[in-house]
Parts: C-alpha cells; sequence; structure tokens
C-alpha cells in the first residue's frame, strides 16, 4: 500500500540462494514529508479518548458479590510494578538516550504516575460508594 501511495520507494530486488525474491524499499521524498506532517499532528493535537477503565469503572454491576476493593488493588499493584520496571529501564538506557527520548519516557512515567494516583484516591473513597 505505502508503494501505491508513493511514500515508499523500490531500491532494488534481491534473492538469497532458493529463497522467494525480497523487495528492498526506502521512504520517499513524499513519505518523508507525510512522515513529517504526522510528526508534527502528533506533537500539536491532543484528544483525550474514552478510556476502558473509566467505561467499565462507572457502569453498574450486575449481582451483588462484587470485590471492587480486590479488582482495583490488583490493579494498582500491577501498574506500580509496571512503574517500576520502566522506571528501572529508563535508568539502565540513561546514558543511551538523548534528551528528547528520555523526556517521552519520563512522560510515560508520569501517566503511570497519575494512574497510580487516582486508584489511590479511589481506594480511599471505594467504601462509601454504592457498586449498584
Amino acid at each position: 500500500r505505502l508503494l501505491s501511495e508513493r511514500l515508499l520507494e523500490e531500491v532494488r530486488v534481491e534473492r538469497e540462494g532458493g529463497r522467494p525474491e525480497r523487495q528492498i524499499v526506502d521512504i520517499s521524498e513524499a513519505g518523508r514529508m507525510e512522515l513529517v506532517a504526522l510528526r508534527l499532528q502528533a506533537l500539536t493535537e491532543f484528544r483525550l479518548l474514552p478510556d476502558p477503565f473509566d467505561l467499565a469503572f462507572a457502569g453498574p454491576f450486575e449481582g451483588n458479590a462484587v470485590d471492587l476493593t480486590g479488582i482495583l488493588t490488583k490493579r494498582l499493584d500491577r501498574i506500580e510494578t509496571e512503574r517500576r520496571d520502566y522506571a528501572a529501564r529508563i535508568g539502565q538506557l540513561s546514558a543511551l538516550l538523548t534528551p528528547l527520548e528520555r523526556l517521552a519516557m519520563e512522560h510515560r512515567l508520569m501517566r503511570l504516575d497519575a494512574e497510580v494516583l487516582f486508584l489511590r484516591h479511589a481506594l480511599g473513597r471505594i467504601t462509601s460508594i454504592p457498586t449498584h
């Protein structure tokens, strides 16, 4: 598809031994321009999309035996583990990262922090909120 849209261009065709031919491609000038436009769009636009968690969390719970505290505690544990692992990964890669790569990784870390903050907040209030 990218070839038909002229975003990629064929460089050559190779064949090793009895294997099928494989096409070697490179990004075209039109592809580079499209990539720049997509990157600029990603940097300038912000959309807060519906989160499946929020939809499931806010909806009514069928039945009477929903252990919401247990569910949220498990989710919190998983996210805290992911946050710890990701922070360690940033530390391991720190010397190899450009300043912008590091900031991008810190952005993800801050998003995990926000999720942890919300779950702690919700767990502190959940006992006084009916689930049906």
